[in-house]
């Protein structure tokens, strides 16, 4: 019996944290979409129906655990988002690049960790697919801007946010 709870108490308080997070993979064209000004200077309505924004779009792009490695599903939505920053609508736009962590950590750790994804994400932008260094700014918060503030473990928390500048 005693094993039992030992195994039930690892599945709640271990397994069940960490199981994986079925990001979206947001085509190029959805990517794209997001990062449009309007005519006023400000984003187009988002998913989530909300008008005059700047523009941006959160996108989970993954990172091999307490790294900034890309996975494989991370690598697939930077290439995406390669193709998206060279829509004719915001090819000539610089974009910010954002990074965000969750709530674990300190707030100094979850920085650096932020600043190494973000960099990345430019990095793999630029020297993958040539993407002008001088288009992307990178900007980090750690765990400031927490996505889903009620659960700060919560996977939605982890993620790289482009914004049109």
């Amino acid at each position: 019996m005693r094993i039992m709870n030992v195994v039930l108490f690892i599945i709640v308080n271990i397994l069940v944290p960490f199981q994986a997070y079925a990001a979206k993979i947001y085509t190029p064209k959805e990517i794209a979409d997001q990062l449009v000004k309007g005519p006023n200077g400000r984003g187009l309505p988002g998913f989530d129906g909300v008008q005059d924004r700047d523009p941006a779009i959160d996108l989970p792009i993954q990172f091999e655990f307490d790294s900034a490695e890309l996975t494989a599903e991370g690598r697939l939505l930077v290439g995406n988002l390669n193709r998206a920053l060279r829509d004719p609508r915001i090819k000539d736009h610089k974009i910010q690049i954002e990074g965000h962590t969750d709530g674990r950590g300190t707030e100094q750790y979850n920085l650096q960790l932020s600043k190494r994804r973000a960099i990345m994400v430019k990095d793999t932008l630029v020297n993958r697919y040539g993407i002008e260094s001088s288009r992307l700014i990178v900007k980090w918060y750690g765990k400031s801007q927490l996505k889903n503030p009620n659960f700060p473990e919560a996977p939605e928390n982890r993620r790289v946010t482009a914004r049109t500048l």
